[in-house]
């Protein structure tokens, strides 16, 4: 399931996946950065995961990633990056801040049925906008 997930977004420039390997080469963490472009503000980079193995928590391999992927989206021409996470992810948040980040605490849930444009079953169609 990883592999179809992961393989379109390899070769999509507005994805940027970084991964930190152990001495044995076995993954233990990773970033992934995206290009979020919308009518409100110019093109942004937006952090999508940042993961640690817990093994290896406090041992400066988020921050590295962290600064790995904002060099990465300077690279590319974004001048802001964009921290979204969960209200209840508070390890992250502390995490975050000590970095400097101004994180966005989301309160994330489901599409209710019927919502998101048609997609569930019995649900009315929207008119495509021109």
């Amino acid at each position: 399931e990883l592999t179809e997930r992961l393989t379109p977004l390899l070769g999509a420039v507005e994805h940027l996946i970084l991964v930190a390997a152990d001495l044995d080469d076995r993954p233990v963490a990773w970033i992934h950065v995206t290009v979020e472009v919308g009518l409100e503000h110019a093109p942004t980079a937006s952090i999508h995961g940042l993961v640690v193995d817990r093994a290896h928590r406090g041992d400066g391999i988020g921050a590295a990633l962290l600064a790995s992927g904002e060099r990465g989206a300077a690279e590319r021409g974004l001048g802001r990056m964009v921290v979204r996470s969960r209200v209840a992810r508070e390890r992250a948040h502390r995490f975050y801040e000590r970095e400097g980040e101004d994180v966005t605490r989301l309160c994330e849930r489901p599409l209710r049925e019927g919502k998101g444009g048609g997609s569930a079953p019995g649900a009315p169609t929207r008119p495509k906008l021109a």
